[in-house]
């Protein structure tokens, strides 16, 4: 379901914090607070097994040598929209973390990609792959991601998997002393293989990025486009899954497949230096994925901010707008458009703040546990003949 609030109200200029959330003041005044969960309203549990209710996946409470632990929230307590499961074998020294949560842009290789980066920097350089491909997950094949590692923070084994299922982004991590990587293996295998799709969702085909550098990107600064009526197009566009099932253009009278934008194939153009972070941007280097529908919108660049799904993405319409959305996870923020794709200084130049007027807010898109979606639209001309429901 979409609610859709046309909002007239006056938005300060962002900068990077302005980007992540307004003021909590200002927050209040613009929509009710969301619906909060227990976690028994998360998880059930029967037969052995453990469910997490939302998304209707349920997996052992024993795989291999590990056994549950505990549940709980990673982030935005009480909206369950980013959550966690813990697996520990008896002695403690093999410890797995399974995280169900609701990025905006939710991709197996994307996320794998960016979960290798972070481990990377905890590592000092030592991290290491042991093996790397496509795994069957809950009887599905090639429905996950999965790498193994060696030389995690410079001593642990470690194993990590990923999984599109719905909206939902489905992350596994194991580790342990390498001396223990029979076990560390041997739990991620019999997590993944635990798994039940209980309900109409099933794990999206995965495919591992093989990103190398960029053998060119964008070196002209792309021109600013004002905010108009293609603002709304944009906002609606940002309402749709980037990588996910076809889904239909709301409204239509005769409705459109809109086809996922986020393709397979990537290249790393540069390392933007934001603070103490480094944020690796990749550049599509090939085409959206191909299906048949009227609406053509691709993904044609991102910035990576964090492994949580945080991320900015550089959406081109059939209009041939470049419109940013800032991606966190149940939220996109709807920012500046340009009439080319943006370079890498002018990503970096919106993400430090530099950049004000690319990253002032013009719309938000909230995905609730529900599976509701609210559009909020701030101050786009143009819109006063636009419907309100």
């Amino acid at each position: 379901m979409i609610r859709l609030f046309v909002m007239a109200l006056a938005l300060a200029a962002g900068a990077s914090q302005a980007v992540a959330q307004a003021p909590a003041q200002q927050q209040q005044q613009q929509r009710p607070a969301p619906r909060t969960y227990t976690q028994d309203q998360l998880w059930s549990r029967s037969d052995g097994r453990i469910s997490f209710t939302p998304a209707r996946i349920s997996l052992a409470l024993r795989a291999g040598p590990v056994s549950f632990l505990e549940t709980g929230e990673v982030g935005m307590p009480g909206r369950g929209l980013d959550n966690v499961m813990q697996y520990r074998t008896e002695d403690g020294q093999v410890f797995a973390s399974v995280y169900f949560y609701l990025p905006p842009l939710a991709h197996a290789g994307l996320s794998a990609f960016t979960t290798e980066q972070g481990l990377g920097t905890l590592s000092g350089g030592r991290l290491r792959r042991v093996a790397a491909g496509t795994a069957a997950v809950g009887g599905v094949a090639d429905g996950a991601v999965r790498i193994d590692y060696r030389g995690y923070r410079e001593t642990l084994a470690s194993s990590a998997a990923f999984f599109k299922a719905g909206r939902w982004m489905v992350k596994l991590r194991v580790s342990g002393p390498e001396d223990r990587r029979a076990d560390v293996e041997a739990a991620m295998t019999a997590l993944i293989a635990s798994f039940r799709f209980e309900g109409e969702i099933r794990p999206r085909p995965a495919v591992l990025l093989d990103v190398a550098g960029c053998a060119s990107a964008p070196t002209t600064a792309a021109r600013a486009l004002p905010d108009n009526q293609d603002t709304f197009t944009d906002s609606l566009l940002a309402v749709f899954d980037p990588a996910g099932e076809m889904t239909q253009r709301p409204g239509a009278s005769n409705p459109a497949p809109i086809l996922a934008r986020f393709g397979n194939s990537w290249c790393q153009s540069t390392r933007g230096r934001i603070g103490d972070n480094t944020i690796p941007i990749l550049r599509a280097t090939g085409p959206a994925p191909s299906g048949t529908g009227r609406v053509n919108a691709q993904t044609v660049a991102v910035a990576l901010i964090s492994d949580s799904g945080r991320l900015l993405e550089v959406v081109r319409s059939e209009e041939n707008r470049f419109t940013l959305f800032h991606h966190q996870i149940g939220e996109t923020l709807v920012l500046g458009a340009y009439a080319a794709p943006p370079t890498d200084e002018q990503i970096i130049a919106m993400l430090t703040g530099a950049d004000r007027e690319a990253g002032r807010i013009r719309a938000r898109i909230g995905l609730g546990l529900d599976g509701s979606t609210e559009i909020e639209l701030r101050s786009i001309p143009g819109l006063t003949d636009r419907p309100t429901t």
